[in-house]
């Protein structure tokens, strides 16, 4: 799901994944949870609006939570967190 989300490419999934979760919350379900994810799906191919919602805040999430600037900044404060 986050290779989805970098490229702005809705998927159904697993809501029990924080890549999931945070990048397409829309369209995250539970795990046995298919009746849902089957609606979900039919959604995607015939509303382009949701496709494109879903699209918009996929590429949003992903800039929010797992851009590089994120990555980063996660990295020096761990690396500060350990020096002494």
């Amino acid at each position: 799901s986050l290779n989805c989300a970098y490229l702005g490419i809705p998927c159904v999934g697993n809501i029990d994944s924080n890549t999931q979760r945070l990048c397409f919350p829309e369209t995250s379900v539970d795990p046995r949870d298919l009746k849902s994810a089957k609606r979900i799906t039919k959604k995607l191919l015939t509303d382009t609006d949701f496709y494109n919602e879903v699209s918009e805040t996929a590429l949003r999430e992903y800039k929010i939570n797992f851009s590089e600037d994120v990555y980063v900044k996660q990295w020096n404060y761990i690396k500060s967190e350990l020096e002494i």
